[in-house]
């Protein structure tokens, strides 16, 4: 079995520029190297699920949900439209006989592909988790530092450093040697060069100038575990692979393929395959005026980020099979008990897309700042501290204008063509017709207000407070995913058009090698038409946050002092994205009839091939806000908002100069309505509803929400040797041995994150997710989580929502949470004196001491077949045990 190892090691190395006979800085020019050294692997044993023999053979026969009941698979080829008199359309299916597909139904590519998965090494629960494999993950670094110090003359300083850090990691090898190739793992570097250069001029004993200038560049590499595997050997028609090679030479790789419910294979969707380069150029200039009653800081800061990208990802495609395409015996209606991913992939029917040109752009964007701050000691017991700083972010330009914003009120060219008079909507392109190089507006209104408070009540006590907003950085920075549809460009894959009955199988997933081509911005309005189009629109305030806090700290008897704070936060405009064009909830009153197939006005008029470039359409995408598009969504666009409230108490106790202990817990609550950080970052929950308000839809405990947390540390010096209590005449080889000794823990102890539940999409009102319908009853199940790893909660207390209906949860659990976390620290130190000049010190620590597991968190899709259960991992680290040296002289 793999194990943790991490082995670091350095130098560092400073003092006074000597060089005899050329240069005396001993009392000038100082300096300071180092270097540090890591070499790590990190275990890991992941649980997952892949497919049996018999499954791999068709035979479905004995599959069941993690609680013991059948799931039965239906052949799409069955599917049955009816239509009423009225107009509703339902489709049926008919379950395959035995539950079992004959291999000659196989789709031939997802036959070749079979051999790829890992075979079953564990009998697992209900042949759920039959899968175990174990593997180091290694990770090295190489870090210089050097800087040098010069004083110029008693009032002037100037120093210089320069780093050089150069991570590279690869992966664990979890699949066997012979089909390696086709796991999910990709390798990386980042190498990095950052410099500084500081100025100091202490023009008075009251008024300092300092001058800061910095250059940051850090370079990612990643490549997949398959970097140049031709698709092509494994059926696909050649067409895919020279579409990505003529994309990119490095494009190709495994393609990636995800049953639903089993572990994913292929490298296909890592869209971060490739290279980029991020540089940060940083300026500041700081004053600094002591008055009598005042301390002025002032000052400005400017900042000029670069991103040079040549991204390739998901060229060779990443497919997903969900068991949508084999349920039944209503098509449309989603169970766990009907229905199976896998199935749906030897069959070769699901959904997918290949990007072409993922991000291939050179961006820009600059920061300016200024700021002014006064600490004004009012009296000998009031001090106030008043500032102001303005920011401006001034939004990215690309080197050749290869950017897209989102306009949905501009006329769109479809309206005449298709005589649908007041069509709108569309892509618009920067440095185009007229439009600016940017694709959002700047924004002049960032000014921040701080202000703070300390009150010297009485001897022991102090009184705090302080209130402050503080301007985010912009979502539309440089560094952050650039939209250019258009220069980029995206082809769907469509195993069905309706939701029901076949289209496009796997072997053949873009008929005809019928890819979407880069246009450029030359189709101006007409981009991405036919298909789905996301970009971030023009007006985009800065995000912001408000945060205040208030506490009182008391020094208490026996040097014990008790510090009790509430804080709290308040976030507005933060980025989200939206989906503009789902239908209104009134539309569900038009149950099947949304389905119902009418005279397409779009017909050869649309840029894409997919839902509406056919003779016919359903009614529901004529119903929709943009209907010459499927789907319409922003990015980063503004409108989220968070609140955080919480008490923090905090105890600390100096019981002599040989123990301190502190306790410190904080109890709060973090509310929002998009828990992701900058569109990246993070889980957000099923976003349900996009025709209401996102406040009225989201608003509940967000996914990272920890309400109760505490950590308990500890330092205890042991009374004996030199200079201690006990033993301080020993002789040096006593106190080599006994004395010098110093313990530390810390103890960490937190409940969980808050559940996230999710259902099948089956409102059919381009809705962006579906939540499920819960009882009303309370679902919690007692006893230790290791009880409860197959059902970690009363999942009869949820069900999936009807088709053309909502499901009525909230977007967080506001009970129900993951296991939460608790883990002790422990460290043991020892000094040796080897002489007046020489000292060393070991340490011992052993993190996680007593290897506490902290689990996953459990399925919470109502229509898996493992939903309640499959808590399969453990996401903190086993033990960890590190031996440390270090040597002083």
């Amino acid at each position: 079995m793999p194990s943790f190892k991490r082995n670091q090691f350095g130098f560092s190395l400073g003092g006074p520029v000597y060089i005899p006979k050329l240069y005396n800085g001993r009392n000038k020019t100082f300096f300071f190297v180092d270097y540090e050294g890591l070499r790590q692997d990190t275990a890991t044993s992941p649980t997952a699920t892949v497919p049996t023999l018999a499954q791999r053979q068709g035979d479905f026969s004995a599959v069941t949900t993690s609680t013991g009941a059948p799931i039965v698979i239906y052949d799409p080829a069955t599917t049955q439209k009816t239509v009423s008199s009225s107009g509703a359309t339902t489709y049926s299916r008919t379950a395959f006989p035995g539950n079992k597909i004959n291999p000659n139904r196989f789709d031939p590519v997802a036959a070749n592909i079979l051999k790829y998965f890992p075979l079953p090494n564990i009998p697992g629960t209900f042949g759920k988790n039959n899968y175990f494999a174990s593997g180091s993950q290694p990770v090295s670094i190489n870090q210089y530092d050097i800087k040098v110090d010069e004083i110029i003359s008693d009032r002037q300083r100037l120093s210089f450093r320069f780093s050089k850090r150069n991570p590279v990691s690869g992966y664990a090898h979890l699949f066997p040697a012979d089909i390696q190739i086709a796991q999910n793992a990709s390798t990386g570097s980042q190498p990095a060069i950052g410099a500084g250069l500081d100025y100091t001029f202490a023009k008075s004993p009251t008024y300092i100038f300092e001058l800061r200038a910095g250059v940051s560049h850090v370079y990612y590499k990643t490549a997949t575990a398959a970097d140049g595997f031709d698709p092509t050997g494994l059926g696909f028609p050649s067409y895919l692979a020279s579409a990505a090679v003529a994309s990119s030479a490095t494009a190709l790789t495994f393609p990636g393929i995800s049953p639903a419910g089993y572990l994913a294979i292929g490298s296909g969707g890592q869209q971060g395959k490739g290279q980029a380069g991020y540089l940060q150029d940083s300026f500041l200039i700081n004053n600094t005026k002591v008055l009598t009653h005042h301390t002025l800081n002032f000052g400005g800061e400017f900042r000029i980020l670069a991103n040079n990208s040549n991204q390739d990802g998901q060229s060779t495609g990443a497919f997903s099979f969900g068991a949508n395409m084999t349920q039944g015996d209503n098509a449309l209606t989603a169970s766990p008990t009907k229905g199976d991913g896998f199935a749906s992939f030897l069959l070769g029917l699901g959904s997918g897309s290949v990007i072409h040109y993922f991000k291939i752009v050179n961006t820009i964007s600059h920061y300016f700042a200024g700021y002014v701050q006064d600490d004004w000691k009012l009296t000998n017991k009031l001090t106030l501290n008043l500032g102001l700083r303005y920011d401006l972010f001034r939004p990215r330009t690309e080197r050749h204008d290869r950017t897209t914003y989102l306009d949905l009120s501009v006329p769109s060219p479809l309206a005449g063509m298709t005589g649908m008079a007041g069509l709108k909507g569309g892509l618009q392109y920067a440095g185009e017709n007229g439009n600016p190089r940017n694709t959002t507006d700047p924004n002049h209104n960032n000014f921040a207000p701080r202000f703070g408070f300390a009150y010297h009540l009485t001897n022991p006590m102090v009184i705090r407070g302080a209130f402050g907003i503080y301007f985010a950085d912009s979502p539309n920075q440089a560094a952050s995913t650039v939209q250019n549809t258009g220069y980029r460009a995206t082809t769907t894959y469509y195993g069905t058009l309706d939701g029901a009955t076949p289209n496009n199988y796997l072997s053949d997933p873009f008929p005809g090698g019928s890819f979407v081509p880069p246009t450029g911005s030359s189709a101006g309005l007409l981009t991405g038409t036919g298909g789905a189009i996301v970009a971030g629109r023009r007006h985009q305030p800065s995000p912001y946050s408000e945060n205040y806090q208030f506490g009182i700290e008391y020094q208490l008897p026996a040097d014990w002092l008790i510090g009790v704070n509430y804080v709290g936060a308040h976030g507005l405009q933060l980025p989200y994205s939206p989906s503009y064009n789902q239908l209104p909830d009134s539309a569900l009153a038009l149950g099947a009839k949304l389905l119902e197939t009418v005279p397409n006005p779009f017909q050869g008029k649309v840029q894409i091939s997919g839902p509406l470039s056919g003779a016919m359409v359903q009614r529901r995408y004529l119903l929709a806000p943009y209907p010459q598009f499927t789907t319409v969504n922003g990015y980063q666009d503004i409108g989220a908002i968070s609140h955080y409230d919480s008490v923090q108490v905090r105890l600390e106790k100096r019981f002599t100069r040989n123990a301190t202990l502190l306790l410190a817990y904080t109890g709060g609550k973090s509310l929002d309505d998009y828990s992701i950080s900058n569109s990246n970052f993070g889980s957000n929950g099923v976003y349900q509803d996009a025709s209401i308000p996102l406040r009225q839809d989201s608003y509940s405990l967000s996914t990272f929400d920890i309400s109760r947390n505490l950590v308990v540390s500890g330092v205890y010096s042991l009374p004996f040797g030199h200079g201690e209590r006990f033993g301080n005449n020993w002789n040096r080889v006593v106190d080599a041995i006994l004395g010098g000794y110093q313990f530390n823990g810390i103890f960490s102890a937190h409940n969980g994150t808050p559940l996230a539940f999710s259902a099948s999409n089956v409102a059919n009102i381009f809705n962006p997710g579906e939540r499920p319908n819960w009882n009303g009853q309370n679902a919690s199940l007692g006893g230790s989580v290791e009880s409860r790893l197959n059902k970690y909660f009363n999942t009869a207390a949820f069900s999936q929502p009807a088709t053309y209906t909502f499901g009525n949860m909230s977007r967080t659990s506001g009970y129900l949470r993951n296991p939460g976390l608790r883990n002790l620290d422990i460290s043991l130190f020892k000094q040796f004196s080897v002489t007046e000049r020489f000292k060393a010190v070991l340490r011992g620590e052993a993190f996680n001491a007593f290897n506490t597991p902290a689990f996953s968190g459990p399925d919470t899709n109502v229509s898996s077949a493992t939903f309640g259960g499959n808590i399969s991992s453990q996401v903190n680290s086993p033990r960890q045990i590190q031996v440390a040296l270090k040597i002083l002289f």
